[in-house]
């Protein structure tokens, strides 16, 4: 059955949707030392805390994201971000750790409806025109993952830090109608009839099936690490000596990632460059960055090159690695695959905050931008190993080369 397809306005609707959904789970980064006093904690609790949020985001992709082929997509939608907004609310009045871990979890499951916005937008994408929507709503989502510290750090610098949560709530609930209406046409893609079962097993079957799947979700876990390893510590450093910089400056660094979020939606727009050769020059890129960061415990411009080369590196290989694996799976599958890379995403996310809260104990930045340097470098090493292949040619692959 036809349907209409998406409009520029319609594509741009959603870009600014999928922002202010993932914008949930980073609103709490540059607020994490005025939590840890408010609720009288240590930091490092808060730390964990940010991990319980994202593997509960990995437990979601895995489990309740394959509901996309079963639900259409403005119903799913709708229920994972009622649930979410009740969540933030909570989390705006919690008083203790326990109650904080418990509603931060439920945020991580619930704010894969992000995720559900993907494949809809690219199974509505007129013919010929599906990188370009992917792009742009990508470029939006990355903009309001790093836009959140901006606006926490504004938000609670006067008022407090409960404040931007209960506006985060308020923005889940408005965001409802606009999605039923934008997404109005999207379709389950499973026949009618299909088990939950079939498909979880449809899930692990596209997995081995998929070698450009595998190693894209492996770049991207490296490079998320990257991303979660910086961004959860940069408030601890910016804090102190010789920053001792406030929540509302803090915030604002995120501006830096913008201009990161930009030049991915731009990357996914260049014809000509292989999507090999362009993750091997960004993978150069966030190792520029990384060496950069290790200057910047002291050094303001250092650190300030660093945090830009990392972004522009991490969003510019996650637009590729979109790009790559909208070229070679099927559009019924494109839920589940766009579910199985966005767990290996933030599965390394999970490891990349982790690992943050073992180095900033051990040595401070110091330790954090050894590791970051590391994580760079097995990432060339997957890049130097990951040998040419051949992808299909459609009109909807056209604008994207998947050999080295």
């Amino acid at each position: 059955m036809s349907h209409s397809f998406l409009t520029a306005r319609g594509t741009a609707l959603l870009a600014v949707s999928t922002g202010l959904i993932a914008a949930n789970l980073y609103y709490i980064q540059p607020l994490i030392p005025t939590i840890a006093a408010d609720l009288g904690i240590a930091v490092s609790t808060v730390q964990v805390l940010l991990t319980a949020s994202q593997l509960g985001f990995a437990l979601g992709i895995l489990l309740i994201l394959p509901l996309g082929d079963l639900i259409r997509p403005r119903t799913l939608i709708t229920v994972l971000l009622s649930i979410e907004a009740l969540a933030l609310v909570t989390l705006a009045l919690s008083t203790n750790a326990v109650v904080l871990g418990i509603v931060v979890t439920v945020v991580g499951i619930t704010n894969l409806s992000a995720q559900v916005i993907v494949p809809a937008a690219a199974n509505l994408a007129a013919p010929g025109s599906a990188p370009r929507v992917v792009s742009t709503v990508i470029g939006g989502l990355l903009t309001g993952i790093l836009l959140a510290r901006t606006v926490a750090g504004l938000i609670a610098t006067p008022w407090g830090w409960r404040p931007v949560f209960i506006g985060a709530a308020i923005l889940m609930v408005a965001l409802i109608p606009v999605l039923l209406r934008v997404l109005g046409g999207a379709a389950r893609p499973a026949a009618p009839g299909t088990r939950y079962s079939a498909i979880l097993a449809g899930t692990v079957r596209i997995f081995r099936a998929h070698p450009e799947l595998r190693i894209r979700s492996l770049y991207g876990a490296l490079m998320f690490a990257l991303f979660s390893l910086l961004w959860s510590t940069l408030a601890l450093l910016l804090e102190r000596s010789p920053y001792g910089y406030s929540e509302a400056v803090i915030g604002l660094f995120g501006l830096l990632g913008v201009a990161g979020a930009l030049c991915a939606t731009l990357l996914g727009r260049i014809r000509g460059l292989s999507a090999g050769t362009r993750t091997a020059l960004l993978i150069l890129v966030a190792l520029i960055g990384a060496v950069a960061l290790s200057a910047g415990a002291t050094n303001l411009a250092a650190l300030i090159v660093g945090i830009l080369l990392v972004d522009v590196a991490v969003q510019g290989i996650h637009v590729t690695n979109q790009h790559v694996i909208y070229a070679v799976i099927a559009p019924s599958e494109r839920g589940r695959a766009n579910g199985v890379y966005m767990a290996g995403y933030f599965g390394g996310g999970v490891i990349g905050t982790a690992l943050a809260t073992l180095a900033w104990g051990v040595d401070g930045w110091a330790g954090v931008a050894v590791v970051g340097i590391a994580i760079v470098v097995i990432a060339g090493i997957v890049r130097l190993f990951d040998r040419p292949r051949t992808a299909p040619t459609s009109s909807d692959t056209a604008q994207v080369s998947t050999h080295a």
